[in-house]
């Protein structure tokens, strides 16, 4: 099971009491959401089917009633589907594309804005496992959507980098400091401290490599040395 994987079941457990949190958590998910406007129908698809399962539940609590789940392979990988009929969903999706920044956070609680982002954290973003190279990124594949995430992600003092493709955008970092930080700030405690931890081991067998290598050289200089003094002797002795 990947890191990602195991970050986004984190942020599924956690516990939420009020019900704008949810419904910010729900907006959150669906950041890259595809949405059907003659049908009213929002999907978004998982890799892990326990992931999966999960939204499915609090979709169902925020938005009166369980989206339909179904199987599909993408690039020959497996991925699980949820569509959500709610037009007031297709109706915010739709919204979003068309530039308006209007995220459905209630703007006088103090924990909106981070549930929204956890959300984000679950719907489209992916993260390396820690023992690799520090990458966390949020990919969406509609590039008015990544204007909708930017300021919120830099009010919190986390300006992300910013790339462009040919299939949608992505708000990236590649500091492991900040993506911890990040992670913490979003409830993902685990997660958060298995960075840390894996980043001082790597530190730690990264720093004894240094010091194997630095003696090996010694070594080696030591014999090249005594090389040469022996058979300067040799010289002199004939």
């Amino acid at each position: 099971m990947s890191f990602s994987i195991d970050l986004k079941k984190e942020l599924l457990e956690l516990n939420i009491k009020n019900t704008c949190c949810k419904k910010s958590l729900a907006w959150g998910i669906l950041l890259d959401a595809e949405v059907n406007e003659e049908t009213d129908e929002v999907s978004v698809s998982f890799s892990d089917e326990e992931v999966a399962e999960t939204v499915r539940k609090i979709f169902s609590g925020v938005f009166g009633k369980a989206p339909e789940i179904s199987v599909e392979k993408a690039a020959g990988k497996q991925r699980y589907v949820l569509k959500q009929g709610s037009r007031t969903a297709a109706a915010m999706i739709s919204s979003w594309n068309e530039g308006r920044h209007e995220l459905g956070v209630k703007q006088d609680c103090l924990n909106c804005t981070t549930l929204f982002l956890r959300g984000a954290l679950i719907g489209c973003a992916s993260i390396n496992d820690p023992q690799k190279e520090a990458h966390l990124e949020f990919r969406l594949k509609h590039p008015a959507r990544a204007a909708l995430i930017y300021p919120l992600l830099d009010e919190l003092g986390y300006p992300p980098k910013i790339s462009n493709r040919k299939t949608g955008s992505g708000l990236y970092y590649k500091r492991s400091g900040i993506i911890e930080e990040l992670l913490m700030h979003c409830g993902a405690q685990q997660a958060g401290f298995a960075w840390i931890n894996d980043k001082i081991k790597n530190e730690i067998r990264n720093t004894e490599n240094r010091v194997t290598n630095c003696e090996t050289r010694n070594i080696q200089k030591s014999v090249q040395a005594s090389h040469r003094h022996v058979t300067a002797i040799h010289c002199l002795m004939h």
